[in-house]
This record gives C-alpha cells, structure tokens and sequence, in this order.
C-alpha cells in the first residue's frame, strides 16, 4: 500500500501558516511602536517640567541679582537677609513690580522653589573660591533650588559687591 500525499492539501496549510505568521509579525510590529510612542510621551513630559522647572530657577536667579542691584551691600551681604535661611520671592504691588524675598521656600502649581545665601571663602595661596579660607564679604553664594515629583535642579550663582 503506498501512501499519496496531495499537494494541494500542504498547500493550503502552509498558506493558513503564512498568513498566520504574517499576522503575529503585524501585531508585534504595532506593539512596539506603541510603546514607542507610550516612551516618546513619558520623555515629552520629562523634558517639559524639566524646562519650567529651569525657567523657574533662573527667573530666582535674576530676582537675586535684581535685588542685589538695588541694595546696599552691608557687612553681611545682601542688606537684611540672612545667611543659610531659606527664602522664596515674590513681587511687589508696587507699578512697576520688584522682587522682594520672603522667608520659606515657595509652592508654584507642583514645584518647590528656595534660594539659600551663602558665605564665600578664597584660598590664601591663588584666591579662587574655595571650601576653606579668608571669608570674601564682598562675595555671596547663591543656590536656587527647584524640585518636583522626585526629581531636582539646582543653580549656583554668585554675588559681588560691584559699587
């Protein structure tokens, strides 16, 4: 007895396989570029509070530098504020605005925002800014902080008495 394969019969199958491998080549073809767009999207949102969050400390920055511009510079520093203390800033009502620093950080839509004042010392040998040393009055360190969810920036600038 002989065995007689159709070939008509195997064609058919791997037909059906075929288009069974196309289909599953089609869906994970569309999966991973969801995902791509789902990672696309995730890093959108990163990069834009990111921005506002960069926008919001150099805005601390220029109010620092705003209010230093239009104070006396004292044996302290920065007139009335003090050293280490956490400040926020806000504007006057006054037409037009100024910036004037409040105790506290400060809460805008879903950031923190604080600038802290520091000392500034030099080294004796190259006078470059330096952990130790000959405290510079006439220098100060200003370090805006802005954090959000669990990430955080920070901006350093520094002051000088420059009347």
């Amino acid at each position: 007895m002989a065995i007689i394969i159709s070939k008509n019969k195997f064609n058919r199958g791997a037909g059906l396989i075929e288009i069974l491998v196309v289909v599953f080549l089609v869906v994970v073809g569309l999966v991973a570029l969801l995902d791509l767009a789902t990672l696309a999207l995730r890093i959108s949102a990163v990069n834009k509070q990111t921005a506002q969050a960069n926008s919001l400390a150099l805005e601390a920055i220029e109010a620092t530098r705003v209010f230093r511009d239009g104070t006396d510079w004292d044996v302290d520093g920065l007139g009335v504020l003090d050293i280490d203390a956490v400040y926020g800033i806000q504007k006057t009502a006054d037409n037009p605005p100024e910036w004037q620093f409040v105790s506290g950080e400060e809460e805008i839509d879903n950031f923190t925002r604080q600038i802290v004042f520091s000392r500034v010392f030099r080294d004796a040998l190259t006078d470059d800014i330096a952990d130790v040393g000959a405290e510079d009055t006439k220098t100060r360190k200003a370090t805006v902080t802005v954090s959000w969810a669990d990430k955080e920036i920070q901006l350093i600038t520094y002051l000088t008495d420059w009347k």
